[in-house]
């Protein structure tokens, strides 16, 4: 059995006594991160795993960073 701890959000919109509709938001990258499955993107690990998963999201920042745009 594992555990987890996760935050979140509801939002309920009411017209009058009715609920019309409802909203939740949660942190999915926290959530995966605790199950084992996903790095901190901020950490050094983070930084490496992404870096390698991503090559060509990594060189655009590269490439703007350098040229500014």
């Amino acid at each position: 059995m594992c555990s987890f701890e996760q935050r979140f959000l509801a939002i309920f919109k009411f017209e009058g006594d009715a609920l019309v509709g409802q909203r939740v938001y949660y942190d999915t990258a926290t959530l995966l991160e605790q199950l084992g499955v996903a790095r901190n993107p901020g950490s050094v690990t983070g930084r490496l795993e992404t870096a390698a998963s991503h090559p060509l999201t990594i060189g655009r920042g590269i490439v703007r960073r350098v040229t500014g745009r």
